[in-house]
């Protein structure tokens, strides 16, 4: 079968997970920089430098080849990648084939309205998708029957991981309830209903299903429709703007995570977060989730212990109390 990732990321695939791999990756590709040869004829000097090289690249796959779950992410990839590839040159296939996989999933109509959705059951929606649509293009049953089956096993795993994994929005309730959808109506049709295109096929089959059937896919529909018009007074509120400072932070939280605190790197990297996190509290929340997720950062484990914190700042209590004010006035 052709270069495709039939793997389904674990259901425990987390922040933790992608700031180790970064690391790795970061710590060996320094300890290949500073091991290049100093005397290209010593053949020993080169032997140890090719082994970091080849460590270094099998590092940078293991980033590059797990799912990014948001655009803070998708972000620390390219740089990871454009410094690998400085001039653009002999830049690996494999590694542009996973960016541009992240940036149609992230991109995508589907994904948009994801924000702050659980990232296991999004991947999991997603790589059940991945597997359907290639049996989808695949009509006349032509492919192999061992490359059909191991399509159908990634779709079994990835159907127990939606079953297993909680939606924390209106849209990851819809991703689950799309594919419950085309498993109860069992119709070539309405396996359709995890994609995000409708066919001729799909609509006509929706026409002469059961009433209940109409009446289900109806409620997904209204589902989507509510979901749309949140998504849209959110961004009417100012939610671009917050979603870039919020991946912005994450992106230099991650770069502080993956630096030892010893490092001469870690103060300037700290002060680049600290950067973000102004940036981020000042900016207004577009809605209550934005504002919880502020609070996290003003009134977290800094302020439980009764250390000096971000609540000390009086810039950030005053954009929080602006936030209350403003979001209470919307809600009457």
């Amino acid at each position: 079968m052709a270069n495709f990732a039939l793997s389904v990321p674990h259901a425990s695939a987390n922040a933790h997970d992608w700031n180790a791999a970064v690391s790795t990756y970061r710590n060996v590709a320094s300890e290949r920089d500073a091991a290049a040869p100093n005397d290209w004829k010593d053949a020993a000097q080169e032997s140890a430098w090719e082994k970091l090289v080849d460590r270094a690249s099998t590092a940078l796959a293991v980033v590059t080849k797990t799912p990014a779950a948001s655009f803070a992410q998708l972000a620390q990839k390219c740089e990871l990648v454009k410094a690998e590839y400085p001039d653009g040159q002999h830049m690996d296939g494999d590694d542009c084939a996973a960016i541009i996989a992240d940036v149609l999933r992230l991109a995508s109509s589907g994904a948009n309205s994801t924000a702050g959705e659980n990232p296991a059951l999004v991947a999991a929606f997603e790589q059940y998708r991945a597997a359907a649509r290639v049996l989808r293009n695949d009509p006349e049953a032509k492919l192999p029957e061992g490359e059909s089956d191991q399509l159908f096993a990634v779709m079994d795993v990835a159907d127990d991981a939606l079953n297993a994994e909680p939606a924390r929005t209106v849209s990851g309730a819809i991703m689950k309830l799309r594919r419950a959808f085309a498993c109860g109506a069992q119709e070539a049709w309405s396996d359709l209903a995890v994609f995000d295109d409708r066919p001729p096929a799909f609509a006509e089959g929706l026409r002469v299903a059961d009433l209940y059937a109409r009446m289900l896919w109806g409620a997904i529909e209204d589902l989507q429709r509510i979901a749309t018009d949140k998504t849209a007074a959110r961004l009417a509120n100012g939610g671009a703007a917050w979603d870039s400072a919020l991946a912005a932070l994450v992106a230099e939280q991650a770069t502080v995570d993956a630096i030892s605190i010893e490092s001469e790197a870690w103060d300037d990297a700290d002060a680049k977060r600290a950067d973000a996190l102004h940036a981020l509290v000042t900016t207004p929340a577009p809605d209550n989730a934005a504002l919880s997720r502020k609070a996290e950062y003003l009134f977290g484990e800094a302020a439980d212990n009764g250390e000096y914190g971000p609540q000390w700042c009086p810039d950030f209590i005053a954009a929080y109390v602006a936030d209350v004010r403003r979001l209470a006035a919307m809600e009457g």
